[in-house]
């Protein structure tokens, strides 16, 4: 059974979600499922039994597993593989819980004297774009709790950046004196793209946070717009980061459909070019070229 030559499942298992695929001997997308169940939920620690209802869901196959299943809150700590890393390299680190059937990735790191920063899980995507696309040098923007701005060049993530922006915004909408009015849809529209230049431009966040609340309560902005207001204000100083590093490069934004959808709206909004890609797909290449590597 233990035959990495045909189908097997790959698994982006982070914080907050679960997101799984029987992937074909050709690279495609037999099979999918997704749950809410992110490595924090499991309280229990019982991943194991989890993997195993994966397997009874997606089939009796061999399986790799990256993101934060591999961190200390996770099934197994894996270590990190120092920046800048290929997909070779990450592939030459799986950590077998059981021997070559269940495997967890290793992440990536980046440690200087100024600096240190980490990621698990989106490597995958960040080079298995690399890997559909065959591109030598450009600058991913991956959004999402944590967003990551990423440099690849030949096939290497050479250094990156974490934001987080994603967490940031739930932290406000669930706990802060704004959350009962940033029950809103965030959408790219006026206020949301408004708010981005004025994220853009290097203001204090926690006074312009503030006038968010007080626009609300004097009528100058209807509290539908709270939400993406907010947003934009954090989408907007992300940017300061990731495009600081990303330099002349290409951009490209990869990953959620809605996430992909405001950061390219931002993006452009600002002046700058940038292409969308869809995140699965390019973890499914990325999946599919270390499962490739093993065999």
């Amino acid at each position: 059974m233990k035959n990495w030559s045909n189908e097997f499942i790959g698994v982006d298992w982070g914080t907050t979600n679960l997101r799984a695929y029987r992937i074909g001997c050709d690279g495609g997308i037999q099979e999918s499922f997704e749950d809410v169940l992110g490595v924090s939920a499991v309280s229990d620690g019982n991943f194991a039994g989890i993997v195993r209802e994966l397997r009874e869901t997606l089939g009796n196959l061999p399986m790799l597993l990256s993101g934060m299943i591999g961190s200390s809150i996770g099934w197994r700590t894996t270590p990190y593989v120092a920046a800048p890393a290929s997909l070779e390299d990450i592939a030459a680190k799986i950590t077998w819980v059981e021997p070559r059937w269940t495997g967890l990735l290793p992440g990536i790191s980046v440690l200087t004297n100024s600096r240190a920063d980490v990621m698990r899980g989106e490597e995958v995507q960040l080079l298995g774009y690399q890997s559909e696309h065959g591109l030598t040098q450009y600058t991913i923007c991956h959004p999402g709790t944590h967003t990551k701005w990423a440099k690849v060049r030949g096939g290497k993530v050479e250094d990156f950046r974490s934001v987080m922006t994603g967490e940031q915004f739930s932290l406000l909408k669930e706990h802060s004196l704004l959350k009962a009015m940033m029950h809103g849809r965030v959408e790219p529209d006026r206020s949301f793209l408004e708010a981005v230049e004025t994220g853009w431009s290097g203001v204090e966040l926690t006074a312009e946070l503030f006038t968010v609340r007080a626009n609300v309560l004097l009528s100058r902005l209807p509290e539908c717009r709270a939400a993406s207001t907010v947003s934009g204000l954090l989408i907007g100083m992300d940017l300061r980061t990731g495009l600081r590093l990303a330099g002349h490069d290409l951009i490209v934004v990869l990953g959620d459909p809605a996430l992909v959808r405001l950061y390219t709206a931002a993006i452009e909004h600002i002046g700058k070019d940038c292409e969308p890609a869809e995140g699965a797909t390019a973890f499914v290449a990325g999946m599919t070229r270390i499962k490739e590597m093993i065999q």
